[in-house]
């Protein structure tokens, strides 16, 4: 088993990359459905061999040389997107919404897909930064709003979550569907906000190997995680509502899978309205799924390499904590 842990408690100096990426955000998202392509270099694009090692390369050389990800997970993605809603009703929300890639010659699909949901009080259109900025990075996303948004149940938002991979399911075999034949069965996530992060864990434990990651985000009291399910579990120092020591607590526990703890720094119990955390919650939350739901090895270094170690120096984790285990 590897485990990495960084953990700082002393002061650091706080770097410039913060508002590098800020600029960055603002400068690449002036446009709905539509993302720039990350290019170090500072170019306008860049072909996606040029970017990260091809499988073929792997295997003939004796180092794997990891460049460049695709795009930074920061900000949008490269792929134009677009929705729908019509043909989503379902008695587990109250609606719901599906968003998805639009296919390309590079990347003509299928996709993989994840489930996603605010939390107490949130309707679907709290999380729809998060999945435009999903789907703009190659992810089908369906986000709901549940039958009981005041709900402290949090069965409310499982059942929309696993009601969500049904209809993903359902919806990659309706021929009237905008995603038809566009979604990896293989490949399917759960992601949710407080009582949504809750409800996430449940479901993940209720469908066992049909998921292939999860993401509880700021889980509002979460109960155990009892299945082997890839997991990342995000939270803030500052989170008084979902007590991060809980969250810990729950990631402590977990045995014999990988899993993620990203403790933010200052942040609060905010996902849907991140203000300056938007690109660092998007840097962990999309390279998770890159990793795991679209095996996409170039967005390990958010996890093992320079880009958590540059965050980590700029004080993102300074009173917080990350961790990341991989037990291959």
């Amino acid at each position: 088993m590897q485990k990495f842990l960084l953990n700082w408690s002393h002061p650091v100096v706080i770097i410039a990359i913060g508002l590098l990426s800020t600029n960055c955000n603002s400068n690449m998202q002036q446009m709905r459905g539509k993302g720039a392509l990350y290019n170090k270099n500072g170019a306008d694009s860049m072909d996606a061999k040029e970017m990260i090692t091809t499988p073929e390369n792997k295997e003939s050389n004796d180092e794997v040389t990891r460049l460049a990800p695709f795009s930074d997970p920061g900000v949008n993605g490269p792929m134009d997107f677009d929705s729908y809603q019509t043909g989503l009703e379902s008695d587990s929300w109250l609606s719901a919404e599906v968003y998805y890639p639009i296919p390309t010659d590079e990347r003509p699909g299928p996709y993989p897909a994840t489930t996603m949901s605010g939390g107490y009080t949130n309707v679907k259109e709290d999380m729809t930064w998060m999945a435009e900025r999903m789907a703009s990075h190659g992810f089908v996303v369906i986000v709901f709003t549940p039958t009981n948004n005041r709900s402290l149940n949090p069965v409310i938002w499982q059942t929309g979550h696993e009601a969500g991979i049904e209809m993903l399911l359902s919806e990659n075999q309706n021929d009237q569907s905008p995603i038809v034949d566009s979604v990896n069965t293989e490949k399917l996530g759960i992601t949710g906000f407080s009582m949504g992060g809750a409800g996430t864990i449940l479901a993940a434990n209720n469908l066992g190997d049909k998921i292939a990651a999860a993401m509880p985000l700021n889980a509002f009291s979460p109960a155990p995680l009892t299945t082997t399910t890839p997991a990342l579990f995000v939270t803030g120092t500052l989170d008084r509502v979902a007590v991060p020591g809980r969250v810990e607590a729950v990631y402590d526990q977990l045995e014999n899978t990988e899993k993620a703890l990203a403790n933010f720094s200052d942040f609060g119990h905010s996902i849907t309205r991140p203000g300056d955390f938007e690109s660092d919650i998007s840097s962990y939350t999309v390279s998770w799924y890159q990793i795991h739901l679209a095996d996409h090895p170039g967005y390990l270094p958010w996890f093992t390499g320079d880009e958590v170690a540059q965050d980590q120096e700029a004080g993102i984790f300074e009173s917080g904590r990350f961790e990341y285990v991989d037990i291959q």
